[in-house]
């Protein structure tokens, strides 16, 4: 996500042009979608969070594999992205429990979830809030639960990176390296955790157990 407004309730940066993102970068990132959820390895059956899910997108796929015994809800810091995920859900006559709220203090009870996952967010939140959104994800997973965190992976593409880290000097994407998360993991208790690139292009991952 590109975001063009600091909110001080989230502390990180939030997209409040959802209609716009959806249009630009819902048909750019559907192709990662099924990867994302073969990595998460997310069942039938399951309860899964996605972490600021955005439009909805990805959430939806999650349900579509979790099936009728499974349960899937997203959060996003911003209103507009969660008004246009209701009204998706409502459309497909999907039930996914889409909300307002906030990486580092998320409603819901311990051992909640067996897999969280989390999209193009992580390079939003400020350090401090990266590793307080990795001890909430931990805190509301189940024993042995996943957390599968995407992320730009700039890193491998030295040409283009370069052209981003030029072209958008001030923002956080360019500066982007999922392979320090997977230290983050490590700092917060995970384990099991691994970090590679998705297999689709300028995204990589890291995974770790709780």
């Amino acid at each position: 996500m590109i975001a063009h407004t600091h909110e001080k309730a989230s502390k990180g940066n939030l997209v409040r042009w959802s209609k716009r993102y959806d249009a630009i970068f819902g048909h750019l990132l559907r192709g990662s979608e099924g990867r994302v959820i073969e990595l998460a390895e997310i069942k039938a059956g399951d309860t899964v969070l996605d972490l600021g899910c955005g439009p909805g997108n990805l959430t939806l796929n999650a349900k579509a594999n979790v099936g009728k015994t499974g349960k899937v809800f997203g959060i996003d810091a911003a209103p507009e992205m969660i008004e246009l995920a209701n009204k998706k859900a409502a459309e497909k006559g999907v039930e996914v429990g889409f909300q307002v709220a906030y990486a580092q203090e998320l409603p819901f009870a311990d051992a909640t979830f067996d897999v969280v996952i989390s999209r193009l967010v992580f390079h939003h939140l400020p350090g401090d809030l990266k590793l307080q959104a990795l001890n909430e994800i931990q805190r509301v997973l189940k024993p042995g639960g996943k957390c599968l965190v995407v992320d730009f992976d700039m890193p491998s593409l030295p040409v283009v990176g370069g052209l981003f880290k030029h072209v958008l000097s001030n923002h956080t994407m360019p500066q982007t390296d999922v392979r320090n998360y997977a230290v983050l993991m490590k700092q917060t208790g995970y384990q099991e955790v691994e970090c590679d690139s998705t297999g689709r292009l300028l995204l990589a991952y890291v995974k770790g157990k709780k």
